[in-house]
């Protein structure tokens, strides 16, 4: 009797959470647009590495928000409808670190391009995503100007957490740490993971912004669609 109610509540919970992620998805799927000066002259190899890292990245920034709903989503079911907080840690064990989708966002759509001195890149694709790439290559370059920093590795890390935190749902689960504690879902662990998870790509992005293929310091998000550009979930 006690394995079959243990059963029934798992049962329970799994789809709640899986509700709630879902009313997020609302404000996952808000599409916008990114904006970077570039120029022309560099090899073609080059290039395909650029629009790589970009892909990339954004379908990172994407798998981590969804992981990171799944974690909220299942925080505020405990919350209301579980044990008390000091239980929270052995049941957010069985939550995945992140997304099991390999590209969870809408397809990153290159919407104009002009190779000039300088010219810009344009995007279009999810918008959340979006704000994390482009937080990422402000924050680097401002933070290239702190000579407080010891080394470029050190700026980048930080770029990526400040970037990473500009995710909604992040600082909601921040401040569900304020309100339960430090160890909340082993959140430390799970912040470790999303940082894990972006790195390989936001990484090769910085290189090539360093190179000059890109001028990180101009990048710009808008929620604003070019006009007459087809949208990521169109053809």
């Amino acid at each position: 009797m006690v394995g079959s109610s243990v059963t029934s509540m798992t049962d329970i919970s799994a789809d709640r959470v899986a509700l709630m992620v879902d009313d997020r998805r609302n404000s996952f799927n808000i599409l916008g647009s990114l904006t970077i000066e570039g120029q022309g002259g560099y090899p073609a190899k080059d290039m395909r590495r650029l629009l790589t890292a970009l892909e990339e990245s954004y379908q990172a920034a994407a798998r981590v928000e969804l992981a990171a709903q799944r974690v909220l989503a299942g925080v505020e079911w405990l919350a209301r409808y579980g044990p008390p907080p000091r239980y929270f840690l052995p049941i957010g064990a069985f939550i995945p670190s992140t997304s099991d989708a390999a590209e969870p966002a809408e397809r990153l759509i290159v919407s104009r391009v002009v190779l000039e001195s300088p010219g810009f890149w344009e995007f279009v694709g999810n918008l959340n995503p979006l704000e994390v790439v482009r937080k990422y290559l402000n924050d680097r370059h401002e933070r290239a100007k702190d000579r407080d920093y010891r080394s470029p590795a050190e700026r980048d890390r930080l770029a990526l957490d400040n970037a990473m935190r500009r995710l909604d749902v992040i600082e909601r689960i921040a401040k569900l740490e304020g309100e339960y504690g430090p160890d909340l879902y082993v959140s430390e662990a799970w912040h470790r993971g999303w940082a894990a998870e972006l790195r390989p790509s936001f990484d090769e992005l910085g290189e090539l912004d360093d190179r000059g293929l890109i001028a990180g310091d101009t990048a710009t998000t808008s929620r604003e669609l070019p006009s007459g550009e087809p949208r990521p979930d169109e053809g």
